[in-house]
């Protein structure tokens, strides 16, 4: 099976959205079933003036919220991996939802020894069995949100905006 990358583009002059409440974690870790964000659902806009699809937080890197329009057409597809929550962002009359990745993968098996070549470089290596079946996953202990491919090339197709949809042939190995 093949599998690509999510990521926001974060286009200039795009918004960025921080929460007014202060997570109490690290900002490196993708939004679970457990944050605490659930309740205390309330964002500012940090910086930018034009509405995508996908609006990245400025602070807690990899995390995004979605429009209404992306969460229905995942929804309508009956994806598999995610949740999402409503909040609010003040000045914001659209409805975003914040976006959480429950589908997981194992670790990294090879990361002492990724990025040590610039002559050849090593693939990241994870165990194909440890993936647990979603469409949409996290790599443990990473901020690498992959998809299926029959969804990447849907999401293409669809051009939500600010999100990218990439390739990782040469950047990842499943074995």
């Amino acid at each position: 099976m093949k599998y690509y990358k999510i990521e926001c583009e974060d286009k200039k002059g795009g918004i960025n959205i921080n929460p007014t409440y202060e997570i109490p974690t690290i900002p490196y870790k993708i939004l679970d079933s457990t944050t605490d964000l659930i309740l205390n659902n309330k964002f500012v806009i940090s910086k930018g003036t034009k509405l995508y699809d996908v609006l990245p937080f400025e602070k807690h890197f990899g995390n995004i919220a979605i429009s209404r329009k992306l969460k229905n057409y995942l929804e309508s597809k009956k994806i598999s991996g995610w949740s999402c929550f409503p909040i609010e962002i003040k000045g914001i009359e659209e409805q975003y939802f914040a976006f959480q990745v429950l589908g997981k993968s194992g670790k990294i098996i090879n990361l002492d020894n990724v990025n040590t070549s610039f002559e050849k470089p090593v693939k990241r290596q994870i165990i194909a069995s440890t993936i647990d079946g979603s469409d949409i996953f996290v790599v443990e202990e990473t901020l690498n949100v992959l998809i299926k491919e029959d969804l990447a090339n849907d999401l293409k197709k669809e051009g939500f905006t600010n999100l990218i949809v990439q390739d990782i042939e040469n950047s990842f190995e499943f074995i």
